[in-house]
């Protein structure tokens, strides 16, 4: 005998009955996916009507004597019957026939989650593609391979007394033995106040951006991250040094594991007699590496300095310099700070001049000097 199991199809011999409110008539279903073919069959001899979307204005009435139904959009209906002068209801509850999303993440030790989101299925098959038979859930759900590797997961979201003809959600997940952060390779601020951070993330790991201020110790989580880039996003994350890191959460069983931190640098630039003062502030504790650049070309390399200045005196008056410092942490990624410019009007003090002589003349003063 050959047995075909099909997603989302439901074979005649499976069909159900559900009865109205006052049991004068029944329908196949009240509850599936659109679209929704919903077939009604009075059960008193009189002459029926019925008004499958009560939300309808119809001057008619909206009543017809169709005994079947297309529901075409997501929502809650209100099936109206019309015997002889009486009435008789029947909810139909209609749902999107494409699951919200679903995070399907890696755990390491060859285990997955399965995190459902906001889905309200009543109950899961999930299909984990190892050959071993369907597990049912009623909601979030960990599963352990015999192995690493590739595997198609697709899980089907089934509602209770429904005709479950919603489409089911497929993805393929290559799974790890081992769970592992991924370290920031770069970090960049902007002058309008944002930054940005990239990484080379693992598919199917979840990662979440963590930071604290000033210097890395109490840490929070300030986002998820989706993908191999992040803004950076703070009201003072020109003027105050914040240290940033990746943990990889492992939902199976809570564990943590964080990637190297990574720190922002506060740049400062104040116009001087005749050259720029440069001063910069970073927050990592660690042995960083310095590079100040003017114009995109390098002006200064300090080593091992979380805090220092610079008085740039090779300047032309007149003339705007933009100036960036770069943080890099050996093994690890580089911190960039935003841009700041400035412009040196001068190149000295004027020197004092001694007044001659001073008059009144025709309701003026008049200064002579040598």
């Amino acid at each position: 005998m050959l047995t075909l199991c099909l997603w989302g199809l439901l074979l005649p011999a499976l069909q159900a009955q559900v009865l109205s409110n006052l049991g004068r008539f029944e329908a196949n279903f009240n509850r599936a996916c659109s679209p929704f073919t919903i077939t009604v069959q009075k059960l008193e001899a009189a002459s029926a009507s019925y008004k499958y979307d009560d939300s309808v204005s119809d001057p008619t009435g909206g009543f017809v004597p169709d005994t079947f139904f297309t529901y075409t959009t997501p929502g809650t209906y209100q099936l109206i019957q019309l015997l002889d002068a009486r009435t008789d209801t029947l909810t139909v509850e209609v749902f999107d026939p494409n699951p919200a999303p679903i995070r399907i993440s890696n755990c390491g030790n060859n285990s997955v989650f399965v995190d459902m989101g906001s889905n309200t299925f009543d109950r899961y098959t999930i299909d984990f593609g190892d050959s071993e038979p369907p597990v049912s859930t009623t909601g979030n759900t960990s599963y352990t391979y015999a192995a690493p590797g590739n595997y198609t997961i697709e899980i089907q979201g089934l509602y209770d007394n429904a005709l479950n003809n919603c489409n089911s959600y497929t993805e393929t997940v290559e799974v790890l033995a081992t769970l592992q952060s991924s370290n920031i390779t770069s970090m960049q601020l902007e002058a309008n106040g944002t930054g940005t951070i990239t990484f080379v993330p693992t598919p199917n790991v979840l990662y979440l951006l963590q930071r604290a201020q000033d210097s890395p110790v109490a840490f929070a989580t300030v986002d998820t991250l989706e993908s191999s880039t992040a803004t950076l996003q703070a009201p003072d994350l020109l003027t105050t040094p914040y240290c940033y890191r990746i943990m990889a959460f492992d939902a199976c069983t809570n564990t943590r594991i964080y990637s190297d931190t990574l720190c922002t640098s506060v740049l400062t630039v104040t116009p001087r007699s005749g050259s720029n003062l440069v001063e910069w502030q970073n927050a990592s504790p660690f042995n960083s590496e310095y590079l100040l650049s003017r114009d995109g070309s390098p002006i200064d390399d300090g080593a091992n300095r979380n805090q220092a200045s610079l008085e740039d005196t090779d300047i032309t008056c007149g003339l705007e310099y933009c100036y960036r410092l770069e943080v890099r942490r050996p093994g690890s990624g580089v911190s960039v700070s935003a841009e700041q410019c400035a412009q040196v009007a001068t190149s000295g003090s004027l020197a004092a001049v001694p007044i001659v002589n001073t008059r009144l003349e025709d309701n003026q003063l008049l200064i002579t000097w040598e």
